[in-house]
């Protein structure tokens, strides 16, 4: 925590990343003033909130466009922490259209070995595999494997402790699921839930938390 402190400290900019414009529009029009700037056809919008620094990052969809913007805007503007965030599918029965999902735990949901399985339980025998996870200080040594990655405690007991923007709403934290797929079978989803423990999925955020955990 005291890295990001004193990055904050050091006004580096707070970057908050969505695939979408739906993702992004009421993001961008909270700031008090912002100017666009594109890297490779990745836009980032350069701004303020409340006279600090903030950039929203439209990343597009998918992992492989989310990890490219992520490692431009870490390279361009070493921001102090990274927010990823949008619209997930819901996998936990306790989720219900407009709650807010925290990911406490992150995974790639891709990155399984499938095992030998019955018409019952597409996904018995399926074993998580993990990520090559590479460290930049150190990288002539091997990377090593990970299954998940982690949000910072500090900042989800942050963000677990403001009140959800809607009265009817509910806050709830678990597990996200990411891989460039779209579930929309309620037995898949149910499986997912049972099997890996997911509260809900997308299709970014296993690459960004994999990048903020290689980058520190």
């Amino acid at each position: 925590m005291e890295k990001i402190i004193d990055s904050l400290k050091m006004k580096h900019p707070i970057l908050i990343q969505g695939a979408m414009d739906s993702e992004i529009c009421h993001l961008l029009h909270s700031l008090d003033k912002y100017h666009e700037e594109d890297l490779f056809g990745f836009s980032f919008f350069i701004g303020t909130y409340q006279s600090y620094p903030v950039i929203v990052s439209k990343t597009y969809q998918g992992m492989t466009n989310a990890a490219a913007s992520t490692m431009l805007a870490i390279e361009h503007y070493s921001p102090a922490l990274i927010i990823n965030q949008g619209i997930c599918g819901g996998h936990s029965p306790l989720l219900h259209r407009g709650d807010i999902l925290l990911g406490k735990e992150i995974m790639n949901y891709s990155n399984l070995k499938i095992g030998m399985t019955d018409c019952s339980n597409p996904l018995r025998g399926c074993e998580t595999i993990g990520c090559e996870v590479f460290s930049p200080a150190s990288p002539a040594t091997s990377a090593k494997k990970a299954t998940c990655f982690y949000s910072h405690p500090a900042l989800l007991a942050i963000a677990q402790n403001c009140p959800h923007p809607v009265a009817t709403g509910h806050i709830i934290t678990g597990k996200i699921a990411s891989a460039d797929a779209w579930m929309d079978r309620k037995d898949l989803i149910s499986l997912m839930n049972k099997t890996f423990g997911t509260c809900g999925e997308d299709m970014e955020t296993a690459s960004v938390a994999q990048l903020c955990h290689c980058f520190g």
